[in-house]
């Protein structure tokens, strides 16, 4: 570089660098790039988290919806449980850890409280179904779900009535 004499400025010779505040101005630049690849990395991993979650929980509330069905389904053929069972998986379910558990208590001769309890990716869920038996059919009259302040669900005047005919079980409605 250059003095000018008149302006008291200094002129740029040709084929030199720049220095100072230009490099200060890159090296900065460059710094915030990086850190807003940071910042999307880590933004990735927490929806990435957050997806195999929800699935984990949706596949848990399935595996008890299905543990229900097979109670209810026991329950139209004629057949009353009486000592808790396991109930089949499908093979990569079961590889991931899955497990689903059916405990069943009676109450008398025409009540059956049946317990659902489903394992699935470190996570354990739970169902409570109270059947009543009405005019010859089991009908499902409370779902509850333990350790929950709203997971209650009873059913007066709209029951879940299931056929006991052998030949062609049905929900009755």
């Amino acid at each position: 570089m250059r003095k000018h004499c008149l302006s008291n400025s200094f002129q740029r010779t040709h084929g030199q660098r720049p220095r100072g505040f230009a490099i200060i101005t890159v090296v900065a630049m460059i710094a915030l790039v990086a850190a807003c690849f940071v910042v999307l990395a880590e933004v990735f991993s927490y929806q990435l988290k957050l997806t195999n979650t929800t699935i984990a929980r949706l596949q848990v509330d399935l595996m008890l919806n299905a543990g229900t069905k097979c109670v209810m389904a026991d329950l139209a053929h004629g057949n009353l449980p009486v000592k808790p069972w396991a109930v089949t998986l499908p093979r990569e379910l079961a590889r991931k850890g899955g497990q689903l558990s059916v405990a069943p208590s009676r109450k008398g001769v025409k009540k059956i409280f049946c317990t659902v309890s489903a394992k699935f990716a470190g996570l354990h869920a739970q169902r409570a179904l109270a059947f009543q038996q009405i005019a010859g059919h089991w009908r499902l009259t409370e779902v509850t779900i333990p350790g929950s302040s709203f997971g209650q669900a009873s059913f007066q005047d709209h029951h879940a009535v299931v056929s006991a005919n052998r030949k062609r079980p049905k929900l009755l409605n």
